[in-house]
């Protein structure tokens, strides 16, 4: 019986992909370490859907998703994925040290605009934004943006992660 959906990413993926089953979907799901997806390690394959060069244990496990899917590749037959595959927050704001947004006077250091932030995400995340062009143009995709912290610089990102990737077309 074919999923109902595949969710790919870090370990969250396995939180929602347990979700999904209590929900009473048929979801599989295919995580890896949240550093291969950061890095990024993981990338898109035209054939497979992802593969890692860097750790071909990783490839494989994708291919043997794919074998069990009865499918060439992971994305196919229009089945909907949900991804979480490396926009952390944390790791974009250890950058950002010493920044503050230039309308936040109550903190400290170097200003910078919002302006800046997007064109950091852009650049910071081309890759995973690439990725999720790529797989939002053979399946209906749904990303998930790490949650805001209540910090103005780290709100900010969520913004600006949150622009980038509702700027994908055909991406929830």
């Amino acid at each position: 019986m074919p999923a109902d959906a595949l969710v790919i990413g870090d370990s969250h993926a396995i939180a929602v992909g347990d979700a999904l089953a209590g929900m009473g979907y048929r979801a599989e799901v295919f995580f890896a370490s949240g550093g291969l997806w950061h890095k990024p390690r993981i990338r898109f394959h035209s054939k497979l859907g992802l593969a890692c060069p860097a750790n071909p244990a990783i490839t494989q496990r994708v291919r043997d998703l794919a074998e069990k899917l009865d499918q060439p590749g992971i994305f196919a037959r229009n089945t909907p994925v949900i991804a979480s595959i490396g926009f952390h927050l944390n790791v974009l704001s250890a950058h950002l040290r010493g920044i503050r947004l230039a309308d936040d006077t109550e903190a400290e250091g170097i200003p910078v605009s919002h302006a800046f932030l997007d064109a950091y995400v852009a650049e910071q995340r081309r890759a995973h934004l690439d990725m999720i062009r790529r797989i939002a143009r053979r399946v209906p995709l749904a990303v998930i943006a790490p949650p805001p912290r209540g910090l103005a610089l780290q709100d900010a990102l969520f913004d600006a992660v949150g622009r980038r990737i509702g700027g994908v077309r055909g991406v929830t």
